[in-house]
C-alpha cells in the first residue's frame, strides 16, 4: 500500500476537528467587529451572512473558548501528566515547551496590531474594539498579564488565562504527593464557586481544564474495566438528549448548561481513530491552525477596516462574497503563519533549549 493511503493509528481526530471548529466558532463570533465603527448602522445579528445556516456560531461563538479549555486539558492529561508525575520534565523544560509554542506568534501579532491601532486611531480618532492601547498596557501584553488581555491583540485574552492554569497545572502534577485527588477535587470546588454566583474568567478555564483532565482519566479507567465502548455508548445518548432539550427549551442554552454540553461533547469524540493518512493529515493540519487564526483573525480585521477606508470604499459587511473572503483570507494567512512563522521559531527554540529527547514533546 503507497504511503499516502496508509492507516494513521491512534490519532485524536476528533479533538483535531473540534479544535478546528472551536476556531471557526470563535471568528464567526468576531465577525459582528466589523460593526464596530461609529457613524454606522447598527449591526442586525439576524442580516449577518449565512445566518440561517451559522446562527449557533453567530450567538453563542463564544463559547468556542470554554470548549477548547476543556479540550486543552484533556490533551495536557494526555500528554504530560505521566511525564510530569515521574519527574521526567522539571520547570525549564516544561517552560520552553510552552514559550516556543505560544510566544513567537503573540509577540508578531501584538507589535502588528500596536502599529495598525496606531493608523486606525488617526483615521477615525478612536481604537478599533479594543483599548486602551497605550504604553503600559502593551508591556503588560507583552509580559503575557492576563489582567490587560482585552487590549492590543483581545482575542488573545483566553490563551494568556489559560497560561496561569498551565503553571496551576504543572505545580500540582509535579509538587502534590496525591496528583490525581487534587486534580478531581479542584474542577469540584471551582464549579461549587461558580454555582454560588461567582464567575471569573480564570475560574472557569481552571474548571474547564480540570474537567478535561478529568475526562482523560476517565476513559483510562473505563479502558483498564473493559467497558470503554459502553461508557462512550451512554456518553452520546447523554448528549444527544441535550441536544433535543436545546431544541425543545433553547432557553437552557446558559453558562451553566455549558458544564454539562462541552464535557460530554469531549467525552464523545476523544477516541483514537484508526484512518487513512489521505484524511488524516488534513484534519490534523487543520487542528494545528487553532491559534494562528485566534491571534490572527483580529489584524485581518483592522486591515481590512484601514483598507476599505483608505480606499475610499463602503465596506459590503452583510454580503456573503466578503463573509468569505474574510474567512479565506484568515485560513490562508493562519496555514502560512503556522507553517513559515511558528513552527520554524519553535523548532530553533527548542533545539536552542531543550535537549532532542524533550523538544519534540
Amino acid at each position: 500500500m503507497r504511503q499516502g493511503l496508509s492507516k494513521t493509528v491512534d490519532k485524536l481526530l476528533g479533538i483535531e476537528l473540534l479544535r478546528f471548529i472551536c476556531s471557526l466558532s470563535v471568528l464567526i463570533w468576531h465577525y459582528q467587529h466589523f460593526f464596530y465603527v461609529k457613524n454606522i448602522a447598527p449591526l442586525i445579528t439576524s442580516n449577518q451572512p449565512f445566518y440561517a445556516l451559522l446562527s449557533v456560531f453567530y450567538t453563542q461563538g463564544s463559547h468556542g473558548v470554554e470548549t477548547f479549555w476543556c479540550i486543552s486539558g484533556f490533551i495536557f492529561f494526555y500528554k504530560y501528566k505521566d511525564a510530569l508525575v515521574k519527574k521526567n520534565i522539571d520547570g525549564q523544560t516544561f517552560f520552553i515547551l510552552r514559550f516556543s509554542r505560544l510566544y513567537p506568534l503573540h509577540i508578531l501579532t501584538c507589535v502588528l496590531v500596536g502599529l495598525l491601532q496606531v493608523l486606525y486611531t488617526h483615521i477615525f480618532k478612536s481604537s478599533f474594539v479594543y483599548s486602551p492601547n497605550d504604553w503600559s498596557h502593551f508591556l503588560c501584553h507583552v509580559g503575557m498579564i492576563s489582567r490587560t488581555a482585552r487590549t492590543f491583540n483581545g482575542p488573545i485574552w483566553s490563551v494568556l488565562v489559560e497560561v496561569l492554569v498551565y503553571a496551576l497545572f504543572f505545580m500540582l502534577l509535579t509538587y502534590i504527593k496525591k496528583p490525581l485527588w487534587t486534580t478531581l477535587c479542584t474542577p469540584i470546588l471551582v464549579v461549587f464557586i461558580l454555582c454560588m454566583g461567582i464567575h471569573h474568567p480564570i475560574l472557569s478555564c481552571i474548571c474547564y481544564f480540570y474537567i478535561g483532565g478529568i475526562i482523560y482519566l476517565f476513559q483510562k479507567f473505563l479502558a483498564t474495566k473493559n467497558i470503554a465502548f459502553i461508557g462512550r455508548i451512554v456518553a452520546w445518548i447523554v448528549f444527544l438528549t441535550s441536544i433535543l432539550f436545546f431544541s425543545v427549551y433553547p432557553s437552557i442554552w446558559t453558562h451553566y448548561f455549558f458544564y454539562i454540553y462541552v464535557p460530554l461533547l469531549v467525552f464523545c469524540i476523544s477516541v483514537p481513530t484508526q484512518i487513512l493518512s489521505i484524511v488524516a493529515t488534513p484534519i490534523t493540519t487543520f487542528g494545528n491552525l487553532t491559534y494562528s487564526i485566534y491571534l490572527w483573525h483580529f489584524p485581518i480585521q483592522l486591515s481590512l477596516m484601514i483598507g476599505y477606508s483608505l480606499l475610499n470604499l463602503t465596506m459590503p459587511r452583510y454580503h456573503p462574497l466578503f463573509f468569505l473572503m474574510f474567512i479565506g483570507l484568515t485560513l490562508c494567512i493562519a496555514f502560512i503563519s503556522y507553517r513559515y512563522i511558528e513552527i520554524p521559531c519553535q523548532t530553533k527554540l527548542r533545539k536552542k533549549f531543550l535537549t532532542p529527547s524533550t523538544s519534540s514533546v
